[in-house]
């Protein structure tokens, strides 16, 4: 998954503002990227997710049909109320 950096102009990392990096883990309100090898911390509202319609989907369907990484489901869910983003599942078993 990857990330775009939106922190205040004030700080050390705003040189990256604008900028898209791998993600190591998302968490409790937090999303973990990779910037020049260092794993750095920052919060929902500091990043944009790149594609994050795809990565839900993706997440939406290893927690329903693989049953694997739900947490990862779950933590996109809490993004999701802090960016106030519509997200509606597709049933691929419709599809």
């Amino acid at each position: 998954m990857k990330a775009i950096v939106k922190v205040k102009k004030g700080s050390n990392y705003a040189k990256f503002n604008g900028l898209t990096f791998e993600t190591e883990y998302i968490g409790n309100g937090f999303i973990d990227l990779i910037i020049d090898g260092w794993n750095t911390q920052f919060t929902y509202k500091e990043i944009i997710i790149v594609d994050f319609q795809n990565e839900m989907q993706n997440a939406y369907d290893d927690y329903n049909w693989n049953r694997s990484d739900h947490k990862k489901y779950f933590d996109l869910k809490e993004y999701q109320k802090v960016h106030k983003i519509e997200f509606e599942p597709v049933d691929k078993r419709i599809v």
